[in-house]
């Protein structure tokens, strides 16, 4: 049986974030910043269909909090989200984004499947 991958994992990982963010704990912010960006975004690979709705949930996620409801993934809403996550903003503008340095590195990870279809971006060969 193959090892199940970290884009497999993604939609395990985004339920186990919520329950353990309802629990309040103040170290919490600082851990999943640490887990998106050193742990999580840097093992991740795979195409634009198998990643960009599980990211967008936890994107979503990382701006508003883990009781918010994600807006629907359209191109308005996604310039709308990158410009918010950029700005350290949650995705209405209206508060700052409640974990801003994740939200980034996933509008980052997000805008490279948007151009390639892949993430990470693929290398050039010469």
């Amino acid at each position: 049986m193959p090892p199940i991958s970290m884009a497999q994992q993604l939609p395990e990982y985004i339920d186990n974030l919520k329950v353990l963010l309802a629990q309040d704990n103040p170290m919490w912010p600082m851990v999943v910043e640490r887990q998106i960006l050193a742990t999580l975004l840097p093992r991740l690979s795979g195409s634009r269909l198998t990643l960009e709705a599980p990211l967008w949930i936890l994107l979503c996620l990382c701006l508003d909090g883990p009781t918010a409801t994600p807006v629907p993934l359209c191109d308005t809403a996604w310039e709308r989200v990158n410009h918010a996550a950029r700005a350290g903003q949650n995705s209405s503008g209206a508060a700052p984004a409640r974990f801003p340095k994740a939200a980034r590195g996933l509008t980052d990870a997000l805008a490279i499947l948007r151009e390639t279809g892949v993430f990470p971006r693929p290398l050039v060969s010469s």
